[in-house]
């Protein structure tokens, strides 16, 4: 085949890179083939000559990464992180440097926020930092500006097992990035990307970095945030997989950075807006639950250092009773008997 040599499995990490390119396959593309077949072998000349322009790109990128000290794995290697498996929109591949145990921590923090954080919240940072620490747990976070770039340095520096998580690939990394990411390393934490290498920081990149800190927690603190900002963007994601979200309690005022984490605290979670919420015959629902008058998050005050703690273990036990891969969103909903009505209506 034009490929050259033998068959490749489809199933390894350059071949979903590459499967992903032909006609738009994607990511969830990739994955559907690969659970087809295990051997990549086009049966079309025209896909046969592209992939192969594919595979060799993908071969030298993870050859570049593996010089760097990047591991790329794929979502069918076993030691693939395990917790990223539970996502209901996971990535086939991870870009992994450091030490990968911390993949595999039960009690792991993820935190967001604004994007230009007050004293207050600065401050709320650091007191979440020190309660993660006493905790014995690790905190990941989306390296970036704000908030996260700020609880990613502060846990370093107070020795917290650190996971960062890269908006872009690992060639891509912004120059005043590169300090703190060194350091995660130096220190013994870890580093994580979805993007490929070359890529730079974009938007759609920012929001699945997101997805795979939240994934990779138990739950989500978020310390502000306005309503059009990535932080509502990882509060959304974060719930899609069935994580809880907490927010620090919002200062006295109308700062536009709290007003999204304000919204969250004080609205029904059946009032948010309708973009990005999975829509199930015509009801809403975040991790197999219809939304109605519950709060989209509760609130957290890691100033309280004793009552911070136990929340942290009240949701390891509640992690360990109901693990994430039973939470999908996607999950059919339990409805009444006398919906089926309601329901034949739907589908006519």
């Amino acid at each position: 085949m034009a490929t050259g040599g033998p068959l490749r499995s489809m199933r390894s990490a350059a071949a979903l890179l590459a499967i992903q390119q032909l006609d738009s396959l994607g990511e969830s593309g990739a994955v559907q083939h690969a659970l087809l077949t295990d051997v990549l072998d086009p049966y079309l000349d025209e896909q046969r000559a592209s992939l192969a322009g594919h595979l060799a790109e993908a071969d030298a990128e993870i050859e570049r990464c593996e010089a760097a000290g990047v591991r790329v794995r794929s979502i069918f290697d076993e030691d693939f992180p395990a917790r990223q498996r539970t996502s209901h929109d996971k990535s086939p591949v991870l870009y992994i440097r450091g030490n990968e145990e911390l993949l595999r921590r039960e009690g792991v923090v993820a935190i967001g926020g604004a994007n230009d954080p007050d004293a207050a919240a600065l401050e709320a940072v650091d007191q979440i930092v020190a309660g993660v620490k006493e905790a014995g747990w690790a905190l990941t976070a989306v390296i970036g500006p704000g908030v996260e770039g700020g609880a990613l340095e502060a846990a370093v520096a107070a020795g917290v097992p650190t996971i960062g998580v890269l908006p872009c690939g690992f060639e891509g990394l912004p120059f005043e990035h590169y300090d703190l990411s060194a350091a995660i390393i130096e220190s013994g934490g870890t580093l994580v990307g979805v993007a490929r290498a070359y890529l730079p920081t974009t938007a759609p990149g920012r929001r699945n970095s997101g997805r795979v800190a939240s994934t990779q927690a138990i739950l989500l603190i978020l310390v502000g945030g306005a309503k059009k900002s990535p932080a509502m963007s990882l509060a959304l994601g974060a719930a899609l997989q069935g994580r809880p979200v907490f927010c620090t309690p919002p200062p006295p005022g109308e700062d536009v950075e709290y007003d999204g984490t304000r919204a969250f605290l004080q609205k029904p979670a059946g009032s948010l807006p309708d973009e990005g919420i999975p829509v199930f015959r015509n009801r809403r629902y975040i991790a197999g639950r219809e939304l109605g008058e519950e709060r989209f998050a509760r609130p957290i005050d890691p100033g309280r250092a004793k009552e911070f703690v136990a929340t942290l273990e009240a949701q390891l036990d509640v992690e360990r009773a109901d693990p994430p891969k039973a939470r999908w969103w996607l999950r059919p909903p339990a409805r009444p008997e006398n919906d089926a009505k309601t329901q034949r209506s739907h589908v006519s």
